[in-house]
């Protein structure tokens, strides 16, 4: 029988067989005493090394969610304060010119209109001076400010250098009439329909229009009719 035993502690066991041999005796009696303690006190085990722990640990889905919502509330509260910071101090605005606000009566005219036999309807709104009018071949100074009926203002002269100069015959029908009764200095409401205004034209508003028209002056006659009078005149005289 082999002497090597199988297992440290198989040679405590009683079932054992002895050597004879001193030595073998011997050996066998250190062996039995080593394996007697080794067997009688609890095995230790190596502890394991703790797992490296990474960079960056997952956290769960609520505690990312409510940590996303902190970084955001935190990027919102540090831009806060610039936006917080008082802002320079803006002149006001300039209020219009009151003559470019639409009139009360823009929709449509008042009871105390005038309406002339062409269906043109009129105001006066301050009266002019002397005796004298346009006649169609003058050219007359005015300034103006034209609103559709829905209250847009579409043109002025008001806030230019200068007023217009105007030809009597070649402006809108309903203007033509009107500067034909009016005096120098007076001011008119007029509201124009469609046919005696832009007829429809292409890119001019369209409906019934709104004028306060002021006669400021009448230059006189046109430079053809000038050429034209002058020429009779010459003829005349040879």
């Amino acid at each position: 029988m082999s002497l090597v035993p199988k297992s440290v502690c198989s040679y405590a066991s009683p079932l054992c067989r002895a050597p004879n041999t001193k030595r073998a005796r011997n050996a066998y009696l250190l062996t039995t005493v080593l394996a007697a303690v080794a067997c009688s006190s609890p095995k230790q085990q190596t502890p394991l090394p703790p797992p490296a722990q990474s960079a960056q640990r997952t956290a769960p889905e609520s505690l990312l969610a409510s940590s996303d919502a902190a970084v955001v509330h935190q990027s919102t509260t540090t831009a806060a304060p610039a936006a917080l910071d008082p802002s320079p101090e803006r002149p006001d605005p300039t209020p219009p010119d009151p003559r470019l606000l639409a009139p009360p009566d823009v929709h449509e005219p008042p009871p105390d209109a005038v309406k002339t036999k062409s269906g043109l309807r009129y105001k006066i709104l301050s009266k002019g001076h002397g005796h004298e009018r346009p006649r169609l071949r003058d050219v007359v100074e005015v300034e103006f400010t034209a609103w559709t009926s829905e209250g847009h203002m579409f043109n002025t002269t008001i806030g230019r250098n200068k007023a217009s100069e105007l030809p009597v015959a070649h402006v809108i029908p309903g203007w033509r009439e009107s500067l034909l009764a009016m005096h120098p200095g007076e001011t008119r409401r007029l509201w124009v329909p469609q046919n005696l205004a832009m007829k429809g034209l292409a890119g001019m508003p369209t409906g019934p229009l709104v004028f306060d028209l002021k006669l400021l002056e009448i230059e006189g006659k046109e430079d053809g009719d000038r050429d034209r009078e002058h020429e009779e005149h010459e003829t005349r005289a040879h």
